[in-house]
Formats: structure tokens, C-alpha cells, sequence
């Protein structure tokens, strides 16, 4: 996960507390209440958080089995490739053995 996301993500999880805390310190009520209020606050930031760290791992991992695949598919490519280019070389080069062979027996023939 990139630094951004990361620094967004601990932002907005630090904001949204902050801001639950102070609302629930100038609201008037009593305090049980605004013990049960803290308390259900807590909860429910422990839950959302607990949820978009389910999440973000759940996006991470996809990710990263796909960049796995992405990053196999193109070394079989390569593989592939370069076994193809050996091929042709060894083509080449035995064609060019065939016409120097085929050029003395000429030579040969002439003389």
C-alpha cells in the first residue's frame, strides 16, 4: 500500500475519533450517558476500522496475485522469446555452414 493511502487512511481514522470525542464532551447530557455514548462511539470506530482493514487486505492481496500472474505471463513471454531467437540463430547459422559447404564444392568442381 502506497505512504498516501496509508497517511490517508490513519488521517481519516484519527479525524473521525477526534471528532466523535469532542461532540460527545460539548453535547449536555449526563454522564452515564456520555459514558455510553463514549462507549458505543469506541465501538463503532473499532468496528468500521476493523472493516476497512478487512477490505484493504482483501483489495491488497487481489493485487498482488495479480501483478504475480502479470509478472509470470511475461517471463514466460521471455522464455518463450528467447527460445525462438536461439532457434532462428541456430537456422542461421547452419544455413550459412550449408553455403560455405555448397561454395568449396563449387570451388572444387571449377578448379
Amino acid at each position: 500500500m502506497s505512504e498516501k493511502r496509508k497517511s490517508f487512511l490513519l488521517g481519516a481514522l484519527v479525524g473521525s475519533v477526534v471528532g466523535s470525542v469532542a461532540a460527545l464532551l460539548l453535547a449536555p447530557k449526563s454522564g452515564r450517558e456520555l459514558r455510553q455514548d463514549i462507549k458505543e462511539g469506541a465501538h463503532q470506530v473499532s468496528e468500521k476500522t476493523t472493516n476497512v482493514i478487512k477490505q484493504v487486505g482483501e483489495h491488497t492481496s487481489g493485487w498482488v496475485e495479480a501483478a504475480k500472474d502479470k509478472v509470470n505471463n511475461l517471463r514466460e513471454w521471455r522464455q518463450n522469446r528467447r527460445q525462438e531467437d536461439e532457434e532462428t540463430f541456430a537456422q542461421i547459422a547452419s544455413s550459412k555452414e550449408d553455403d560455405k559447404v555448397e561454395t568449396r564444392e563449387l570451388d572444387e568442381i571449377l578448379k
